[in-house]
């Protein structure tokens, strides 16, 4: 898919609700759309260092922990980076294999992400749960072709694009499901992924003294994008100075709303 603006991505990706129709309700589209989209964005980012993870993977001791694994592989991903997949899979590779196998293959892709990306897909989506609905009712394929044709490389749609898509993907869903305005709200869980991903190049940047940066949420809701962002950001840097936007509307709607982020 050539490259398209955030409303024409966002419309393609909302398109393949068609598909789902009949077999998956509508309030249940976000649970099967959104972490497909998390998963071509990731399998985009993380392609050009895939060879490199995968080399280094395969020479790991099969008793390595989790948090050593991780260390050694973001490593070479790069400092910049948290996420990783030790999976030789990728969306063009799984096109190419028999289709039968794509429920397994996926299964399979998804467990050997990073842990803080595995969790996200296994406990917070519960996408082995879909990837099993979507195969039963004959349409796993199709709606993973259909992913397949949009290209989420960093190159063709940016960090701040990104967010913007999954917030009309969001939009959407809460549309179609007939919610009101004001119940419109990014899962916590999602939100962490999306500031990984945002920060993900700026660790450098973020690092020594004297550092000044600014949050600007212009929806600002809970505030929870803000208040996430800022936390990551002191995490990276504990003499950071972060300036949030409209911290006064923030704190009025965390102490009325008060989040769970």
């Amino acid at each position: 898919m050539a490259k398209q603006d955030t409303n024409s991505l966002g419309s393609f990706s909302w398109s393949i609700a068609e598909l789902l129709r009949g077999d998956v309700k509508p309030s249940e589209y976000a649970r099967i759309i959104l972490p497909f989209v998390v998963l071509r964005r990731l399998d985009c980012v993380l392609a050009p260092t895939k060879d490199a993870v995968i080399a280094a993977a395969e020479s790991l001791a099969d008793n390595i922990d989790d948090q050593m694994r991780d260390r050694m592989l973001t490593n070479i991903v790069g400092p910049r980076a948290k996420i990783y997949n030790g999976r030789r899979f990728s969306f063009e590779s799984m096109r190419a294999q028999n289709a039968g196998q794509l429920r397994a293959n996926l299964t399979d892709y998804i467990t050997k992400f990073s842990v803080n990306a595995r969790d996200i897909f296994i406990d917070k989506f519960g996408f082995p749960e879909q990837l099993k609905r979507l195969d039963e009712a004959g349409i796993l394929y199709l709606v993973f072709e259909r992913f397949s044709q949009i290209d989420l490389h960093p190159n063709e749609i940016d960090n701040i694009e990104m967010g913007i898509l999954f917030e009309d993907l969001i939009r959407r869903f809460n549309e179609n499901a007939a919610s009101d305005n004001g119940d419109y709200f990014t899962p916590c869980e999602v939100i962490r992924l999306m500031v990984e991903l945002l920060l993900a190049y700026d660790h450098e940047a973020l690092a020594g003294s004297g550092v000044i940066r600014t949050i600007y949420d212009p929806t600002i809701g809970t505030g929870g994008m803000a208040s996430i962002s800022e936390e990551k950001m002191r995490g990276l840097n504990r003499k950071i100075r972060v300036q949030i936007i409209g911290q006064e509307t923030i704190k009025k709607t965390m102490r009325s709303a008060n989040p769970t982020c």
